[in-house]
């Protein structure tokens, strides 16, 4: 008894070493952005250990890089049903639904990402972006605005924010969340693309100019779009 006692540790632990490798294995070919292949390991993986929510998590991503968002919603749900504490899964869910354009199921999914982690910040950000994509702007300020105090380096969120001020026809208040986005990244398109038609909207070619000349000279790729907004700016 005592042999094979030692065997089913043995076995077990063999088993257990086995199914880390394979979940290890699709860390690495998804670091390496080799989605499908990470999918296949991961999906071994799961086949001997079918409840492990970690595993569905991280498959559910990896389908949701290729765009396969049934797969990845599904993967994302079941991780959810076994723990529902589940942050990232929550999370990558909402990712989904807004690429899906479901914003009511996506702002969900972020509400309880941020209940089960108030400090996440890209929670609030996407949120956000679900509430503008609705028209609840006032509720998009709200997110971006806790976006920014948890983390106020990210420029995207003052971008966003700034959108959300413009289509409130704010234009002061976009402004200075675009002059922001430039402060903290001098290099970045479309904040100065951003500016310069919020300044445009208050009459202010000159500056307006100014910023999409920037453009030009941070990449001349985009000559030819800027140099129609320059010229019809009068």
């Amino acid at each position: 008894m005592k042999y094979i006692f030692l065997l089913l540790v043995f076995i077990s632990l063999f088993s257990v070493s086995y199914l880390q490798n394979y979940d290890e294995l699709g860390m690495t070919e998804a670091g390496n952005r080799n989605y499908q292949k990470a999918i296949e390991y991961f999906t071994k993986s799961l086949e001997a250990n079918p409840n492990n929510e970690n595993t569905l998590t991280n498959r559910g991503l990896m389908y949701s890089y290729l765009n396969e968002y049934d797969k990845a919603i599904a993967d994302f749900t079941k991780a959810l049903e076994i723990n529902p504490n589940l942050a990232g899964a929550y999370y990558n869910r909402g990712v989904v639904y807004g690429k899906l354009f479901s914003y009511n199921p996506a702002i969900s999914d972020y509400t309880n990402a941020i209940r089960i982690n108030p400090d996440d910040d890209d929670s609030y950000n996407n949120r956000g972006l679900a509430y503008d994509n609705l028209k609840e702007y006032e509720k998009a300020i709200g997110d971006y605005t806790k976006a920014i105090e948890i983390n106020p380096k990210k420029v995207k969120v003052y971008v966003n924010r700034g959108l959300t001020y413009f289509h409130l026809n704010n234009f002061e208040k976009a402004i200075e969340d675009y002059t922001a986005a430039i402060q903290l990244n001098p290099n970045y398109v479309t904040s100065y693309l951003n500016r310069g038609i919020a300044y445009k909207q208050k009459g202010d070619c000159e500056n307006a100019r100014k910023d999409w000349n920037k453009i030009i000279e941070l990449n001349s790729d985009y000559e030819s779009q800027v140099k129609d907004l320059i010229k019809d700016c009068k």
